[in-house]
């Protein structure tokens, strides 16, 4: 004999009114879509003022990056003096 006992018929059972109130199949589906639907319909690339931004962004890293480089350059560079 087991130790434990299981009394499964603990819960009564629902009524009709209670499962009709879970039967919206309509709610289901769209609760499921809205769940599994991505955020963005296009990829951020795709979206004309967001490519934009990303284009700005990139071209002031490549500016920011190019005088440090120039700065630099200068800075190791020994200056010359003319006679």
């Amino acid at each position: 004999m087991s130790k434990y006992k299981f009394d499964k018929n603990k819960k009564p059972l629902p009524d009709d009114a209670e499962i009709s109130k879970y039967k919206d199949f309509g709610k289901l589906v769209h609760n499921y879509q809205r769940a599994t639907k991505p955020l963005y319909h296009k990829p951020l690339y795709k979206q004309p003022k967001v490519f934009i931004f990303l284009v700005i962004v990139v071209l002031l890293a490549l500016l920011i990056s190019h005088l440090a480089e120039k700065e630099e350059r200068e800075k190791s560079a020994p200056v010359e003096q003319k006679p």
